[in-house]
């Protein structure tokens, strides 16, 4: 299995959207790559800041196929949300990666 690294990059907007994002919160979206480049099972993982909670989550696509599967997307942590993905491989040695994307965590605070 290949390994992935993963960065978060941190945005802070206040907003008043759910029950759990009252009035006085601040809400941020906080994202990591995840890029399945090979035949296996990838993880990539957003992490919201140190004080805040994950209140949701998911993954957003740019991939060149579609072979390639979101087998998990849950809450890891109360910090953290999951994102796994299997990948059927390239084939006939093709260099590019079979699917790119980004893992996104709602928090809040």
């Amino acid at each position: 299995m290949l390994g992935l690294a993963v960065t978060a990059l941190v945005t802070a907007v206040p907003v008043t959207a759910s029950a759990q994002e009252r009035p006085g919160r601040v809400a941020t979206t906080v994202t990591a790559p995840l890029v399945a480049n090979g035949k296996g099972t990838f993880t990539g993982t957003a992490k919201c800041t140190r004080g805040m909670t994950v209140t949701g989550g998911g993954f957003t696509s740019r991939g060149q196929d579609a072979n390639g599967s979101i087998t998990e997307s849950y809450p890891d942590t109360s910090r953290s949300w999951k994102v796994t993905i299997n990948d059927p491989g390239l084939g006939h040695g093709a260099s590019i990666p079979h699917v790119t994307g980004t893992v996104y965590a709602r928090c809040v605070k």
